[in-house]
């Protein structure tokens, strides 16, 4: 997760940085840069480049990204990854531990041997 978080960091400074020169037609690489950037950030949650994911990302770079607010937008993208993967079911999102997970996994096959 470190490495989506420092994606989300620098897209979001760059994001800042595009703004103070002037936008996407002042500086082209830049904003192809960005564009790069967010393709690596949605690939790690394994969502399209769809308009509203797209506003979503940048909304939330408008915003300050620190470590108290980082999770949070992570979990939010997390989110958006299931429900894409599954548009027609209402699963919600839980945090599970994984080392509990696996001790359950292994006590259920265990049981069935």
């Amino acid at each position: 997760m470190e490495k989506v978080q420092e994606l989300l960091i620098e897209f979001s400074a760059k994001t800042k940085e595009l703004k103070t020169l002037g936008g996407p037609e002042k500086n082209g690489p830049l904003f192809e840069e960005l564009l790069g950037l967010r393709e690596k950030i949605f690939e790690h949650f394994g969502l399209p480049q769809l308009k509203k994911y797209c506003q979503s990302l940048w909304d939330f770079t408008d915003k300050e990204i620190n470590d108290v607010t980082l999770p949070g937008i992570v979990g939010f993208f997390k989110k958006l990854a299931i429900k894409h993967q599954s548009p027609n079911e209402d699963i919600g999102y839980v945090e599970i531990d994984d080392e509990l997970a696996l001790e359950a996994i292994k006590k259920v096959i265990k049981g069935n041997n």
